[in-house]
């Protein structure tokens, strides 16, 4: 009998990047201090969960660690964020004059960043990493997933299936936090079906950033 499924979605924790406002695709920095305190006062509000999948990327594997330590990782690198290639790692202010960035701001479906992936690119491998979700799940008795990973994944995640209709830009995760869906049947998800039910997690008031 088919079930229903609950996924967990959670951004990762600060890193010193984030607070310089940096790209950050598929660059592995860790997370800074102040992130890794801002996890741990939050991680009692974390829900548990039968199955952990992580982005591959350090920043997401040592918040899944942080948030869930006794429990195995799947890593998983269709979960990790967009790749910005050489531009990774500079602010909007390094780059605004170039015009292949500036070409990118505006179509960044079909303008790939040097070295990088466009979002088309990037979608499709999301799709992948969802495609082998279900697969996955099909095959264990699993009910409750969180997966920890970036920001632009969990906005693609909600512009695809949450309840109500918005923009990618229009989401937002602070850092540590995110979004729980739920489907009344896992098979809903293979049919790329809007979710039942969203809400944020933790429930406390978003943080900025």
């Amino acid at each position: 009998m088919d079930r229903p499924l609950a996924v967990r979605l959670l951004r990762h924790g600060l890193t010193e990047e984030n607070v310089f406002k940096r790209y950050v695709g598929w660059g592995d920095p860790s997370l800074c201090q102040e992130g890794i305190n801002r996890l741990k006062q939050k991680r009692n509000a974390i829900p548990s969960c039968s199955m952990v999948i992580s982005s591959d990327l350090k920043r997401c594997v040592q918040t899944a660690k942080i948030y869930f330590p006794n429990q195995h990782i799947e890593q998983w690198k269709e979960f990790r964020e967009l790749n910005f290639g050489k531009w990774d790692g500079y602010t909007f202010e390094e780059l605004k004059d170039d015009p292949l960035y500036q070409a990118w701001l505006t179509n960044p479906d079909s303008v790939c960043p040097p070295g990088g992936e466009t979002f088309v690119d990037f979608q499709t491998r999301v799709n992948r990493g969802i495609d082998r979700l279900y697969r996955y799940i099909k095959k264990r008795d699993v009910s409750h997933v969180a997966i920890i990973t970036h920001g632009g994944v969990i906005r693609y995640w909600l512009t695809r299936f949450a309840p109500k209709q918005r923009s990618f830009w229009e989401w937002h995760a602070a850092y540590g936090e995110g979004y729980e869906l739920v489907w009344s049947r896992l098979e809903s998800l293979r049919r790329g079906e809007r979710c039942i039910s969203l809400r944020e997690v933790p429930l406390t008031e978003n943080e900025s950033g």
